[in-house]
């Protein structure tokens, strides 16, 4: 993690931090909070200089990754309590979305086996025992609403047309270079539709 948010962007890939923050573009970057369980969303008023901070701390993993302490907060991967975070989106004004989902069409997230070890791993975060405990019952529901939605046509959805062959901590080069030519694929397969999509929602925005 420390080569990854600190040798690399400040080292070897310097990143033009002054470009990022004189844009005009918004960055809102989830976390969550493991003592409440909540997402925590922080925009750049929020981070101010301290972008690989939260950015850090919402790609911290359980099991994976130690927590971040950031603001006062203990912080780990915002998908643990917030997966698909189209609400927040939504909350914010944006009404017309493209959501990237990375599994297929009728995959069904399933309760986690191993609620043991967590509780082991992280007694004192009763937030983040209940979150992952839940987390499925909240992707589902998502999905769900996400399903809804696209049908409203107030959003698009792009993802995978076959289910994925790789684990979570996939090392097999063939196997991840398959799932990047059928990202690919499907992507480009799917550049019609979305284009179309995107010119009926700015009809709709005049």
């Amino acid at each position: 993690m420390d080569f990854i948010f600190d040798e690399i962007p400040n080292q070897y890939v310097p990143y033009h931090y002054d470009v990022f923050y004189n844009s005009p573009s918004e960055l809102v970057v989830g976390t969550t909070d493991c003592h409440t369980g909540e997402p925590v969303y922080f925009k750049k008023q929020d981070y101010e200089k301290e972008l690989l901070t939260v950015l850090r701390a919402s790609s911290s993993l359980p099991f994976v990754a130690p927590e971040v302490r950031y603001k006062g907060r203990t912080l780990l991967d915002g998908g643990i309590s917030d997966p698909i975070p189209i609400k927040k989106a939504q909350a914010d004004g944006f009404r017309k979305n493209i959501v990237i989902l990375t599994r297929n069409e009728g995959y069904v997230k399933k309760p986690s086996k191993f609620h043991f070890f967590v509780d082991r791993k992280y007694p004192d975060y009763m937030g983040l025992q209940t979150a992952l405990r839940k987390r499925y019952i909240v992707y589902n529901e998502t999905i769900a609403y996400l399903e809804n939605e696209e049908k409203n046509g107030n959003l698009f959805i792009i993802r995978p047309t076959e289910p994925l062959r790789v684990g979570r901590m996939e090392r097999n080069p063939h196997k991840l270079e398959a799932l990047y030519r059928q990202g690919y694929e499907d992507a480009k397969t799917s550049r019609g539709k979305i284009q179309n999509w995107i010119k009926q929602a700015e009809k709709e925005a005049e």
